[in-house]
Formats: structure tokens, C-alpha cells, sequence
């Protein structure tokens, strides 16, 4: 369903009355991905922003979405809940990590066929009453990452009702995390 057309919008000044939070997938080696999205009154959602980075720490990547983020109200940070998981011994995780550099999260719905469904939720295009074409997810054109691998993504031959993991979803992971 993704259309440049109809999901690409240049960005403009988000309300300061608009919600806003953030989806995050954690990679270090695969890319990193945060998304920062904001609501308006029509509950229309917008992607407005997107770090997406190799090889930087968890605490490198706290301290950007801290930097990137100075100056908003950021209701709350949506990552997998992989990312909750102890590593090592005595290593701490990748929440405690990004928790104590200023980005506090929380657990997303990781439930990957639900999410796809309401990923495809916001991108259908739909006739608002005066006949205009719309959908409920709007794109930043400076979030070239995801604009770039959304429409990339391919199906699982395996599981047909989910994408292919084996690609670069990245960009995709945060923003079902957000949406769900």
C-alpha cells in the first residue's frame, strides 16, 4: 500500500499540542532505528523524524535520541522487548543501558502478524468525504531510511502473513512497534 505520493509529505512544524513518542529497534552490527511520531486532531499519525546508525552502543544511541529530542515532550519510548533481555553474566541490558542515558522504554507488542496488519491499517488509502484520497500515516520525506526499505520489504515464502526478517526491516520493526 505504501504510495510516495500519498504517504510522503515535506516537514513542516509539529503543534506542540500534538502527542509524540518514539519506536526503536536496537542493532548495533544491523542498523539501529528510532522513529519519533506524532498524532494531530484527525487522528492522522506522522512520522516526523528517524535516526537510523551502525555500530554505535546503546549509550551512544541514547545519548543522539536524547540530542535529537531536546525541546519535546515525548510521551514514551516503544522498543522490543529484546531489548529488555540480560546480557552476559553480569552485562546489563539494552533497556537498563539506554534507560540510564536519558531514554527511558518500554516494551512493545512484538506480536509480528498483528502488527503487520495495523501497519497496513495506517498506509491504506482511503476517500475522506469531499472525495480527497488520504491515509493515517504520514511520512517526512527526511525519514529516508524507512521511505527507502518499506517498499522493499518482500513476504516470508514460510510464514506468508509476515515479512521477510531476512531483509531490512529495521525501519519497519520501529515503526510497527509505534503503531501498535
Amino acid at each position: 500500500e505504501f504510495r510516495r505520493d500519498i504517504h510522503v509529505i515535506e516537514p513542516f512544524e509539529i503543534p506542540a499540542e500534538w502527542r509524540r513518542w518514539r519506536g526503536l529497534d536496537f542493532g548495533y552490527t544491523a542498523p539501529a532505528c528510532c522513529l519519533w511520531f506524532a498524532i494531530d486532531l484527525e487522528r492522522t499519525v506522522y512520522v516526523y523524524r528517524e535516526l537510523y546508525v551502525t555500530e554505535l552502543p546503546a549509550s551512544g544511541f541514547a545519548a543522539k535520541i536524547v540530542e535529537l529530542s531536546a525541546g519535546e515532550q515525548i510521551s514514551y519510548t516503544l522498543a522490543d522487548p529484546a531489548t529488555f533481555a540480560k546480557h552476559g553474566h553480569e552485562g546489563e541490558s539494552i533497556e537498563v543501558t539506554m534507560r540510564k542515558n536519558g531514554v527511558p522504554l518500554m516494551k512493545a507488542n512484538n506480536d509480528r502478524i498483528a502488527g503487520k496488519n495495523i501497519v497496513h491499517e495506517y498506509l491504506k488509502p482511503f476517500q475522506d468525504v469531499s472525495g480527497e484520497t488520504r491515509t493515517r500515516l504520514k511520512i517526512f520525506a527526511s525519514c529516508t531510511n524507512l521511505i527507502r526499505t518499506l517498499p522493499e520489504l518482500v513476504y516470508d515464502k514460510h510464514k506468508p502473513e509476515d515479512v521477510d526478517t531476512r531483509g531490512e526491516d529495521h525501519a519497519y520493526d520501529a515503526l510497527r512497534y509505534g503503531l501498535m
